[in-house]
């Protein structure tokens, strides 16, 4: 009837054969239709499961009261009870559970009487009874047979324990898996969607169901998806992935990384696909923002295969090196340096295979400018894993021409000068001692690094240089000290002089510390004590010869104030010669001189 009326129905059951015997077959019925399009026929293809379910299904007879006459091997497998044990007892107290035996036997009894049941034929899930009391899923069809004493009922029933928990284990994995998840049919229709997916796509199962994905997937990536979906059923290929986009219900764009497999029938045509999709939105705005980053920052960021093959490498590779990124990669960087730097970074490569994941290390080399400059350059890599989790090297390379050659400069200075140039920690530890020290104080560098400077000075003069360091520590300027110094022979003491100054965190230290110029100002203090000398000796010659003036001055005046007395009174006479004229004109003369 169902299949006149233009159904297709497909049912197994229990029919007698010519000799008797009873077959179990299993029957699909389907309508054929007329010029009209209407049912005018039906066709029943029928194939005999007799073996097949003997030797999988538990296969029983039962009587109109429900009393079992047949029970096979595998009945005896499935449920625990012999032949023996089962043929004869009520079907419904052997192994239907209890709460479901008063429907069990309403159904029996109505069929019984009329010779008619909905559930006839059709594949049932039921639970059923263990001989130990375990309840358990089955898989039921049921076949009535007309005999002499009445219908007789023959059930097929298959255990499908294993097949419900691998069920349950799918759906489990299906639905709470997190990434999304879909069965899609040959014409592109979703058949089954997971939670993540109706979340990813923003839509409810329900829509999504009535659809294809083609109408979510963006128009620039349906041409390469469905060329790819024509292979895999073709059987080029056994699976695909690829980045793609799919279109939400709001209109915004998700990234998203797509594989995709075909599930096949037995005879190997395809059945349907399996879709997983791993959202790849916030990864791809992550990639933008280092990719901006990486696109202009004045660093050259380089990833290196293990090979040392230049896989990614940064515009400003063109600023740096002159060459623009195309033309570096698939390049290593000896491609790009002199040959005799290339024995150094080989061995920061070895470093870099032995030391662990994300450590860094710094390597500073020479590398030759597209238009054959050499320049210095400083190195950071370190060995990470990409999102295919394969090892690659991270390189950012700097130019630092300019701070090794000023570096280059000042140590040449440093080194040839013969004032001594020494840093110290705040704690007093010298941390450099230029090679002129040897000269000034007898002492190598490698015997002063470390030491305290106050540790080679003159006991009476420690105090005095360290309040010029504190005053330098406190933001004073040009503290100047002189100090004596022990010589290496330790039989003289060396006059210098310090000039320090402190240099603080930052502008290429990463802690402060202070800088001290130091000369060798003995000659000069021995002549500063020869000049002090010469000056005291200037000095007391010149009071004696005050002394001695002042002292002949006196001497001189006390005999001449008798002689201009004398000359006075011979003045006044009026009867003096004309010598003695003269002598009185002389003698007036000297007087207002005097």
């Amino acid at each position: 009837r169902e299949a006149a009326l233009g159904g297709v129905v497909r049912f197994q059951g229990f029919f007698l054969s010519a000799s008797g015997a009873s077959r179990w077959w299993d029957v699909t019925v389907s309508p054929l239709r007329g010029s009209d399009g209407q049912p005018c026929a039906v066709l029943s293809v029928s194939r005999d499961i007799t073996e097949l379910a003997a030797a999988r299904h538990a296969i029983l007879v039962v009587d109109s009261d429900g009393v079992i006459t047949s029970w096979n091997d595998a009945a005896q497998a499935i449920f625990g009870w012999s032949a023996a044990d089962a043929i004869g007892r009520c079907m419904a107290s052997l192994i239907v559970p209890e709460r479901l035996r008063d429907r069990h036997m309403a159904g029996m009894k109505r069929f019984v009487a009329t010779g008619e049941s909905a559930l006839m034929g059709k594949m049932l899930e039921l639970a059923a009874l263990r001989r130990t009391g375990e309840e358990f899923p089955i898989e039921l069809v049921l076949s009535g047979v007309p005999g002499a004493n009445g219908w007789a009922m023959m059930a097929s029933i298959q255990d499908i324990s294993a097949r419900k928990a691998q069920t349950e284990l799918f759906e489990n994995a299906f639905q709470h898996a997190p990434i999304a998840k879909a069965l899609v049919s040959l014409e592109g229709r979703f058949l089954r969607l997971n939670r993540a997916f109706c979340s990813l796509v923003d839509y409810d199962e329900t829509t999504l169901l009535a659809t294809d994905f083609q109408t979510i997937t963006h128009e620039e990536d349906l041409e390469k998806d469905l060329k790819l979906l024509g292979q895999l059923v073709g059987g080029k290929i056994s699976d695909y992935q690829m980045e793609k986009r799919y279109v939400r219900r709001d209109g915004r764009v998700v990234w998203v990384n797509l594989s995709v497999s075909v599930v096949r029938h037995p005879d190997g045509a395809p059945k349907y696909f399996i879709a997983q999709v791993q959202d790849l939105t916030k990864r791809r705005e992550a990639e933008g923002r280092y990719r901006l980053l990486a696109d202009n920052v004045s660093d050259v960021v380089g990833i290196h295969d293990l090979m040392g093959r230049c896989v990614y490498i940064s515009p400003s590779c063109q600023r740096v090196l002159g060459y623009a990124p195309e033309e570096m990669m698939g390049r290593t960087p000896f491609e790009f340096m002199p040959a005799d730097a290339h024995e150094g970074l080989r061995a920061t490569h070895a470093r870099l295979a032995v030391e662990s994941s994300g450590t860094a290390i710094t390597h500073l080399m020479q590398m030759v400018r597209k238009d054959g400059k050499l320049i210095w350059v400083e190195v950071s890599g370190r060995l990470v894993m990409d999102e295919h989790d394969s090892p690659v090297v991270v390189a950012i390379t700097r130019d630092v021409t300019d701070r090794v050659e000023s570096e280059l400069r000042y140590r040449l200075m440093a080194e040839n000068t013969t004032d001594m140039i020494v840093t110290t920690s705040l704690e007093g530890h010298a941390t450099f001692v230029s090679p002129s020290s040897e000269a000034v104080t007898g002492w190598s560098p490698g015997e002063m690094l470390g030491q305290r400077p106050t540790d080679f000075a003159h006991p009476e003069d420690v105090p005095l240089m360290q309040n010029a360091f504190r005053r330098v520590a406190g933001g004073a300027e040009g503290a100047r000290v002189r100090w004596r110094g022990k010589h290496k022979r330790g039989d003289r003491w060396v006059w210098l002089e310090s000039s320090p100054s402190l240099l603080r965190a930052g502008a290429g230290h990463t802690s402060a510390q202070y800088l001290d110029v130091i000369r060798d100002v003995t000659a000069q203090v021995a002549q500063e004590e020869a000049l002090a000398r010469a000056t005291e000796a200037a000095k007391a010659a010149a009071a004696a010869k005050a002394e001695f003036l002042a002292n002949m001055s006196h001497e001189i005046r006390t005999p001449l104030t008798a002689v201009l007395g004398f000359a006075g009174l011979l003045s006044m006479r009026d009867d003096l010669t004309g010598q003695r004229s003269e002598e009185r004109r002389v003698g007036k003369e000297c007087r207002s001189r005097w």
